[in-house]
């Protein structure tokens, strides 16, 4: 911190509440300290220390808990959290034999260790001088500290540790993968937490309905005294977000169960009755490594590469269409999903192009998905007029593009069950289809959606459309069924 911090804090106190309470945003703040902060050559946010800028959700509970579940929305403040209660160890002589835990390695580096809310940003303004080194994955602190990286691709890269402190990101979209004694990364990281009189671990995570996170609130709700849960809400960080960021969300996801969980914080369950559940799509998912929000195209682009990289290619790929025949912005969203069945005789989501769009909008999205996918067809479905809409919409924009239409039983359930059924599986009989990377919407959809019900979300319906016709492959082409994982086994 410049010289003149401290009295500088004392002086901004009362800006700085309205910060935290949301009413004001760091920039509205420096516009008013302009002529002060240039002299200090600092930003606000370089200027106030952590205690003073943290929010109550962001600090750290009281009691004698062992993990600290922090469930928050995108753009919350998790990461920045998670930081600083790591460096708080290191100031308190807590944090001897640290280690941190990431999704896959590139976040662990790019989000945990250097991204703007880092582990290195925040200590370095404490003024803690930290050293990493990449090639040895680990942090050095200066009097003695040592942190080691890990990722939780490698379940057994914790395994045999002897640490202090351990902070864990995105904890909630890691690996489902075990190693040979049956172990996860978690169990093994658990287990290695076990230095010092006071060991602690903070896993940072946007919610998904896997069995550690419902078992932690049921700790937490019960006071078991293991675990204690806390949740920020996306908007709870609003003074350090755009503006157009809080009003683009609230636009397009606003009261949507992927709102509760993506942006409140929430930790959805599956819905009863739903077909697909979120420990089938984690088990069966293959994982992206990527560290940021992928447009549609990037997310395509990547999941074939990553297919490919496994010795996978699709021999297979389509375009499925569910139709809207609403003008953009308006009514039910329009379906596009692409993927399709790969020379391993497996079926793989790669892509989701959906959203709100008015006929000629979502026809020029699903060429351009049939295009860049190189697919064999575009797929709608031929129960309802909604295939000749879509056949009619693709030949008036380009009538060289073949439109297939497919058919299946009456009945939403019974038209999706055999495509969920694809998910079922264990290490023993693996699943016949897969995620590639996150996709979120589908997601909230698939496992938000009662099967019960009579109308299902256009998202849903159009990767039901493009199982039903990967089953053609899957099913009816000349290698057999038990065939169907020879090769290249997925990493689960």
């Amino acid at each position: 911190m410049s010289g003149g911090g401290s009295l500088l804090e004392e002086q901004l106190r009362p800006l700085v509440d309205e910060i935290v309470a949301g009413r004001m945003t760091i920039e509205e703040a420096e516009e008013l300290l302009v002529g002060q902060l240039d002299q200090l050559g600092d930003s606000l946010e370089q200027v106030l220390s952590w205690p003073m800028m943290r929010r109550p959700d962001q600090e750290t509970p009281d009691g004698a808990w062992s993990y600290w579940l922090l469930s928050g929305g995108r753009g919350s403040g998790k990461t920045k959290t998670g930081a600083e209660f790591v460096c708080d160890r290191i100031e308190a002589d807590r944090c001897r034999a640290g280690i941190f835990v990431g999704r896959v390695p590139a976040e662990v580096r790019s989000v945990m260790i250097e991204g703007e809310s880092g582990f290195m940003a925040c200590a370095e303004a404490r003024g803690l001088r930290p050293r990493y080194y990449p090639s040895r994955r680990l942090i050095e602190i200066p009097g003695g500290a040592k942190i080691e990286t890990r990722s939780a691709q490698v379940p057994d890269e914790a395994r045999g540790g002897n640490h202090d402190t351990a902070w864990g990101d995105e904890f909630a979209a890691w690996p489902r993968r075990r190693d040979p004694m049956g172990n996860t990364a978690f169990s093994n990281l658990t287990a290695a937490l076990r230095a010092g009189p006071d060991p602690r671990m903070i896993l940072t995570t946007t919610p998904k309905a896997i069995p550690e996170i419902a078992e932690a609130i049921e700790d937490d709700r019960e006071g078991g005294g293991l675990w204690v849960v806390r949740r920020m809400p996306t908007w709870a960080n609003r003074a350090h977000l755009p503006r157009s960021f809080i009003r683009a969300l609230l636009k397009r996801h606003g009261g949507t169960r992927l709102a509760a969980q993506e942006f409140e914080g929430l930790y959805v369950e599956d819905v009863e009755g739903a077909l697909w559940s979120t420990p089938k799509l984690e088990f069966s998912r293959v994982l992206l490594d990527a560290t940021l929000e992928l447009s549609p195209t990037a997310h395509v682009e990547l999941a074939v590469r990553r297919l490919r990289e496994l010795g996978v290619d699709l021999t297979f790929p389509y375009v499925a269409v569910d139709p809207s025949a609403a003008e953009e912005g308006e009514g039910d969203e329009c379906g596009i999903m692409l993927g399709g069945v790969g020379s391993d005789r497996r079926f793989y989501v790669v892509g989701d192009y959906s959203g709100h769009m008015g006929p000629r909008a979502w026809g020029d999205a699903a060429i351009a998905a049939y295009r860049q996918l190189g697919a064999l067809a575009i797929v709608a479905e031929g129960n309802k007029p909604g295939g000749a809409l879509v056949k009619g919409i693709i030949h008036t924009i380009d009538p060289g593009i073949p439109v297939e239409i497919v058919h299946a039983r009456q009945g939403k359930r019974a038209r999706a069950e055999p495509v969920a059924v694809l998910w079922d599986g264990d290490d023993r009989n693996p699943p016949k289809a897969s995620m590639v990377g996150y996709l979120p919407e589908v997601e909230a959809e698939l496992t938000g959606w009662d099967a019960r019900q009579s109308r299902s979300p256009n998202r849903l319906d159009a990767l039901a459309w493009l199982g039903t016709k990967a089953m053609d492959h899957l099913y009816y082409a000349e290698t057999s069924v038990s065939d169907s994982f020879a090769g290249v086994r997925l990493p689960m």
